[in-house]
């Protein structure tokens, strides 16, 4: 079994470019796709500073080439009941800032979109992941 995330790859506005550019990324963005969800249009979970400013599930059209989609080993079912229960906790914003830096950390109850992505997947101090570093981790 395999957990399949995206990760945005589109131009996207000056955030997306703060971020490639503090990470050394191409990717500025992650979601993880719900249990079960196929074709070109899927459910994911995620955190987003644009989309409620919160944990919230949205709907993304993969035919547009905005998103890469890699996948990781493990039970996607669990992963998603890992943070489904965090819908509505606030988007972490100094979390998101300091995780490209040797200062990340923690702040419960709050969730920036790749901690919350490496949370499900079960890895250790999800806080520390950036989309780039996430995606390598699917990589090795």
């Amino acid at each position: 079994m395999t957990v399949r995330v995206l990760f945005y790859v589109a131009p996207g506005d000056w955030r997306d470019r703060a971020i490639r550019s503090a990470t050394g990324s191409i990717y500025s963005h992650c979601e993880m796709v719900a249990p079960e969800e196929r074709g070109h249009v899927v459910e994911v979970i995620g955190a987003s500073k644009r989309d409620g400013n919160q944990v919230r599930m949205t709907r993304i059209d993969l035919s547009r080439g905005r998103w890469h989609q890699l996948e990781y080993p493990g039970d996607e079912i669990a992963a998603f009941q890992r943070v489904s229960g965090l819908l509505g906790q606030p988007y972490d914003t100094l979390g998101a800032l300091l995780s490209a830096t040797r200062w990340a950390r923690s702040r419960p109850g709050r969730w920036f979109c790749s901690e919350l992505v490496a949370h499900a997947l079960g890895f250790r101090e999800p806080h520390e992941f950036s989309p780039g570093m996430l995606a390598a981790a699917a990589l090795h």
